[in-house]
């Protein structure tokens, strides 16, 4: 039996889904972390044996964040999760963040007279506590766990919650455009071991370097979702547009299918980059990143690749597209972007 737990009022943000969406998650987090939460990151879908089904859409990541020199996360213990409810609140619309918001407000205006002025909505009770089941007597009120569904959507009522899980992608900078300055000094990558990286960084810095990001794996199995969005046409546009504006640029080429470019592209100007297939996959991102210029994929990969870029003179192209039949929303539209 656990006890002498105190209750904290705290929010867990739930980490999942490959490198892009988790920094999505932790430029939540630290936004959040940055308003006076408290915050903790729940890691759990990174230990499980077995994957759920609704992430089993696309392959299995590994948390990838330690490969950032200034990221520190505050780890939530199966303590702390012991507390939410096992059924989700669906987040489908701002209405549903109103009525929690409402809850939150009206029980911290009238707290009930538990010594500790624990709350009603999100009373704990370290006597229910069971270790052995990681479970909470269920006659007991539990915290909410909200689920993001419509993650193309950008819900600023997020930022005002106080006590809850929040399990979702979280994929508009509306959540952290104001904390651009911090996440660029936290999300400084750690140096390569390979002197391959250090010749490429080399050769990047001293062209007219264009990123062109081309991404098929596993997109080629979800053609209906994410297929006909980043075509032949649009690559070409954007190339064209590049050469419009910088006179002699060099495309370096970045894909998990590097095979394929090579077989089907044939830019005079361009380079293929394809050495980091296995232990260092992520320093893609970081090359892209030093590129001058960024010609980006629907990706999340991608699009933060071009966030992290620094050059106050790029040119970032992106697909006005971001699924087959969504336009890339307002919010998530970047200031000084391109989209076509």
């Amino acid at each position: 039996m656990l006890v002498g737990l105190e209750y904290q009022i705290l929010i867990v943000v739930r980490f999942k889904g490959g490198l892009g969406n988790q920094l999505f998650q932790y430029a939540l987090y630290r936004r959040l972390q940055l308003l006076g939460r408290s915050v903790k990151a729940d890691l759990s879908e990174f230990s499980m044996i077995v994957v759920p089904p609704y992430i089993r859409e696309f392959p299995h990541r590994p948390f990838e964040l330690d490969v950032f020199d200034g990221v520190s996360i505050d780890f939530a213990q199966p303590e702390d999760m012991m507390v939410y409810s096992k059924e989700k609140t669906l987040l489908t619309s701002p209405a549903i963040l109103e009525n929690l918001l409402s809850d939150q407000m009206r029980v911290q205006e009238k707290p009930l007279g538990f010594g500790n002025h624990i709350r009603r909505i999100f009373k704990r009770s370290s006597s229910h506590l069971k270790a052995d089941t990681l479970d909470i007597d269920q006659n007991k009120p539990l915290k909410p766990w909200l689920l993001e569904i419509a993650y193309f959507e950008f819900y600023p009522q997020v930022l005002s919650l106080q006590d809850v899980c929040l399990d979702g992608i979280w994929q508009s900078p509306g959540y952290f455009k104001e904390i651009r300055s911090i996440l660029l000094n936290e999300l400084c990558f750690k140096p390569s071991v390979k002197p391959s990286n250090a010749d490429m960084i080399r050769q990047i810095e001293s062209a007219d370097s264009v990123s062109i990001h081309i991404r098929r794996t596993d997109y080629l199995e979800h053609d209906n979702t994410y297929g006909g969005v980043c075509t032949e046409e649009y690559y070409l546009k954007a190339i064209n547009l590049i050469r419009a504006s910088v006179s002699q640029p060099h495309f370096f080429m970045f894909s998990d299918d590097p095979d394929w470019v090579r077989d089907n592209w044939r830019l005079k100007d361009m380079t293929v980059v394809d050495i980091n297939k296995t232990d260092e996959q992520y320093y893609d991102m970081f090359l892209i990143s030093r590129c001058k210029h960024n010609i980006i994929a629907n990706s999340s990969y991608s699009w933060w690749a071009a966030w992290l870029n620094q050059n106050t003179q790029k040119i970032v192209i992106s697909p006005r597209l971001w699924e087959r039949d969504k336009l890339v929303p307002s919010h998530r539209v970047v200031p000084g972007w391109s989209y076509i």
